[in-house]
Parts: structure tokens; sequence; C-alpha cells
């Protein structure tokens, strides 16, 4: 079976913190993995994140100004953005904190959505 290689920078798990699947790697990546798995069933999916995908792809559609041309890679990469910051780290779009990360830290959170 093939293992789970991080190649995040070490500074992701400085803000993920050590317990993060992105930074765990082998049978660690694998135990946890399987515990999320469990954790999020269709139920949980269906009554708690879908909402929540649901009310950032609504935000980020808002914010388009009629007639005028979005990059899809942008938008996509603050819809991402957006959502992992809420479900992580439960902070909301727009808030200071939220938009502070989003501008201190940009080499860190790089990898989260690279093209890639």
């Amino acid at each position: 079976m093939k293992h789970h290689i991080s190649n995040y920078p070490r500074s992701i798990g400085g803000i993920l913190g050590k317990w993060s699947m992105l930074v765990l790697v082998g049978d660690m990546h694998r135990d946890m993995r399987t515990i999320a798995r469990n954790f999020l069933t269709n139920l949980r999916l269906k009554t708690h994140l879908l909402r929540q995908v649901e009310c950032h792809t609504a935000l980020v559609l808002s914010s388009w100004a009629h007639g005028t041309i979005v990059c899809a890679q942008d938008e996509a990469k603050k819809f991402t953005f957006n959502l992992m910051a809420e479900q992580i780290m439960s902070l909301e779009p727009g808030e200071a904190e939220t938009e502070r990360l989003k501008k201190e830290r940009p080499s860190d959170l790089a990898p989260l959505y690279s093209n890639s």
C-alpha cells in the first residue's frame, strides 16, 4: 500500500498543528484519514459541510460585477481559502483576522491551493 508523503513546507505544520493530515505521513496519516472519513458521514455532509459550501459559493458569485470578466483560478482560490479558513480555524470570510491571514501568510497557504 502506498503511504501519503507530505511535500508541504515545514511552516504549514506550525499553522495547522502537528496532527493535521497535511503534515502526517505513513500509518498515522492513514489512521487520521480513517477517523475523518468516519466523522464525515453522509448526514454530517448534508447538514453541515454542504450548507457551508453553498454559502461560500454564493459569496463568491455575489462578488462578481455584471458584465465583467473573472479569473476562474483566482475565484476558486478565494472560495477554497474561505472554506478552509472556516473549517480549520473557524474564521469567517471578510473578518479582519481572515483577511490578515490571507495577506500575511500567502507563501504558507499557496500549497493548499496550488495549480500544480
